[in-house]
């Protein structure tokens, strides 16, 4: 019986700290959300601006590695 009541007491005051923070909870929902758009706004926007220095690099590296491999042919004859 007094584990019961603890029980309650203890949903009870569950229940009192999430209407406490209810409106606290919403602004920290709404904020979060606010910033996870900006951050992949921004995030898209840097993506755009190094995708060019990536496809060079690839390039460059693709190009590089068809000269190694090149190199290396006449040693696997």
């Amino acid at each position: 019986l007094k584990l019961s009541d603890n029980l309650d007491s203890l949903t009870v005051a569950a229940q009192k700290l999430q209407e406490d923070y209810k409106e606290t909870w919403e602004l920290w929902v709404k904020d979060t959300e606010a910033l996870k758009k900006e951050l992949t706004k921004e995030m898209e926007e840097v993506k755009q601006k190094i995708q060019p220095f990536l496809e060079q690099f690839y390039k460059k590296w693709t190009e590089e590695l068809e000269i190694y491999r090149q190199k290396l042919a006449p040693i696997g004859e």
